[in-house]
């Protein structure tokens, strides 16, 4: 009997100790619960102006056989390359983005039949192009090289990922200038961030500026090119605690 006493004993008081620190971490949880919170949005943006422009051109050579389109295509695709060169155009940013050849058609009211009359060879380029200001002279140069097409233009930011950070800055004093606004309104002057999250998806910003085909004539004007300007936007959400 004494050596159960003694063994229930040692139970209760392992028990007693055991529950002892449970408590505080109950008052703790407790004490989280019922903590006030004071949620925000920010957002802000920022204007940039395209420091880069991705460029696609080529040309469009139709002919009597494949072989002839295929060949003419090749000679003016390396005369516009060479331009580009020296246009101080680096290889790495020059790469064939489409490359097309395929019969053109006829109708013959004769026959009721479509009937094969040539060949369209196409040949494309993406070019990046560091110096926006000399967009229009690089397209006047591939223009007197032969080139016959300029199917877009792309505008964008060589740093947007500093320029992203420095929104994602500007949108969190944002919240947190909402957050005290609506704290001054209650009487609550002390507050600390407890949680945040970003809101935006961010994505490279671009601008595209579409582009006629473009006619194979020399001409003493420079082509202008307007890059306009680019948005970089950012959200997040805070909560504040009191």
């Amino acid at each position: 009997m004494k050596k159960l006493s003694m063994f229930m004993m040692v139970v209760l008081l392992v028990s007693a100790v055991a529950m002892g620190q449970m408590l505080p971490l109950r008052t703790e949880a407790n004490t989280a619960e019922q903590q006030g919170v004071i949620s925000a949005s920010g957002k802000a943006s920022i204007t940039a102006t395209p420091d880069v422009a991705w460029v696609t051109l080529g040309v469009t050579s139709q002919k009597d056989t494949v072989e002839m389109a295929q060949q003419d295509a090749a000679k003016t695709m390396n005369a516009i390359i060479e331009a580009l060169k020296k246009q101080n155009i680096k290889d790495e940013h020059i790469k064939t983005v489409q490359f097309n050849i395929y019969p053109n058609y006829v109708w013959d009211e004769n026959t009721k039949e479509s009937n094969i009359k040539g060949y369209t060879v196409s040949h494309q380029l993406e070019v990046r192009v560091d110096k926006v200001n000399e967009s229009g002279k690089l397209l006047d140069q591939v223009v007197k090289a032969g080139g016959n097409s300029v199917t877009g233009i792309r505008f964008g930011l060589s740093d947007e990922t500093t320029l992203y950070a420095r929104a994602l800055e500007l949108a969190v004093k944002d919240a947190k200038v909402k957050a005290e606004a609506m704290g001054k309104g209650l009487g609550i002057t002390v507050m600390k961030p407890i949680s945040i999250r970003e809101q935006s998806n961010y994505s490279v910003p671009f601008r595209n500026a579409e582009m006629m085909p473009m006619l194979a004539e020399k001409d003493s004007f420079e082509t202008p090119i307007m890059s306009g300007e680019l948005q970089i936007q950012a959200e997040v959400f805070v909560e504040f605690g009191y």
